[in-house]
């Protein structure tokens, strides 16, 4: 069977080069890799597997470390930073544990560890792929692995993915975290850390404006629709669960940066990271990697991908050619009482003089319901959560 994976797997360097040069848009060559990605998958289920069932094979998971905060905040930044350091095995991608669950009715098991087959090939759309690299032993290794930690009684299969990966890559090597970075975890966190008691948060935020026209830029790129009152609602939803989970989740497992901090000051800030850890400070978290390997910018912006420019502070912000006045509004209006309790001074100056009565007003109705949906959202995680610890 190697020859067939073999040529499958050339065909599939070819296609990840070509979807790099096109990313982030989604055109010939995203989808032309989504049909190989589906054949790799397909090839790696006709294989049979020999897995046992003797837990003394393999080594325990290690502690959960959570990444939260809003889409194109920086947190695939952060996550890079933390990639290589020795006491931390970072998840490739965004490992959406929760969004898993809200989805889905319920992960299957067979099919669970083939979904990961995909995101080990092409974690981020760029360079660097291949995760644990583009041999078959090393994915059968992982699917084995996955197989054997099920068998052995693990009754999450997204625990097991971690357990299995983490043997692949650092083997009996002891490991302090296992690092999950999907935006948004943030409105999940105390359901989080009621299925991990022992698991800590890492949230960074991001000027609003900043923020949201990112997010215009990406989804314009992808020719995806941008509905700015529902963005800016969404965002709102982060900001204040936010200020929530400091609250209620309290500084010895929460702790909440700025994009802007990280950035500016990406020493003191990676060091104040390592504190809250309780790991010691390593020079690797100043440098971004993808499994030690250098990393591509994840920016919205081309100039910034072409230079590999991960983050940069900037003396005028794109938003304010990027966004329309009623844009800026609608934003301002609706974010202005969170963003200033988190430290943003939108004075009336500055960005506080978009800020209109109209606005605020369409902005708190809108904003129930995007919470009643999202407490719908929250039931059903809670459920398979509690599924998961009771059965």
């Amino acid at each position: 069977m190697s020859g067939d994976w073999n040529r499958l797997q050339e065909m599939l360097g070819d296609a990840l080069e070509d979807r790099e040069k096109e990313y982030p848009a989604k055109g010939d060559a995203y989808y032309r890799l989504e049909d190989l990605l589906v054949s790799a998958t397909d090839y790696f289920q006709t294989i049979t597997l020999d897995s046992g069932s003797d837990r003394s094979a393999f080594s325990s998971v290690s502690q959960p470390l959570f990444l939260c905060g809003p889409p194109r905040s920086g947190t695939t930044f952060l996550s890079q930073l933390l990639d290589h350091h020795p006491e931390i095995f970072m998840m490739p991608g965004d490992s959406k544990y929760a969004i898993d669950y809200i989805q889905s009715c319920n992960l299957e098991f067979d099919s669970y560890p083939y979904q990961w087959v995909r995101r080990l090939i092409n974690p981020t759309g760029q360079t660097p792929f291949w995760f644990i690299g583009p041999e078959e032993a090393e994915f059968i290794k992982f699917l084995t692995g996955y197989q054997r930690r099920i068998k052995a009684g693990e009754k999450d299969p997204f625990i097991a993915v971690v357990g299995a990966l983490q043997q692949v890559i650092h083997g009996d090597k002891p490991i302090r975290y296992w690092g999950e970075k999907t935006p948004e975890n943030e409105l999940y966190a105390d359901l989080l850390l009621k299925r991990f008691p022992e698991a800590k948060f890492v949230h960074l935020i991001r000027d609003p404006l900043s923020n949201i026209y990112s997010q215009k830029q990406f989804r314009m790129q992808r020719s995806l629709s941008f509905d700015i009152r529902k963005v800016s609602v969404r965002e709102k939803l982060m900001f204040e669960a936010a200020l929530r989970n400091l609250e209620t989740i309290g500084p010895e497992r929460y702790i909440l940066l700025k994009y802007e901090d990280l950035v500016a000051e990406r020493e003191a800030t990676m060091r104040e990271i390592a504190r809250f850890l309780g790991i010691n400070f390593d020079p690797i978290l100043l440098t971004p990697t993808i499994k030690g390997l250098e990393a591509s910018s994840n920016s919205s912006f081309a100039d910034r991908r072409a230079k590999k420019s991960q983050a940069r502070d900037e003396n005028k912000p794109r938003w304010e050619a990027g966004l329309t006045r009623a844009e800026k509004q609608i934003i301002v209006s609706f974010m202005k009482p969170s963003a200033e309790k988190l430290g943003y001074n939108w004075s009336k100056e500055g960005p506080g003089k978009y800020s209109t009565l109209l606005h605020k007003m369409v902005a708190q109705p809108l904003a129930m319901l995007a919470g009643r949906k999202e407490g719908a959202k929250r039931a059903k995680l809670a459920h398979h959560l509690a599924r998961i610890t009771t059965s």
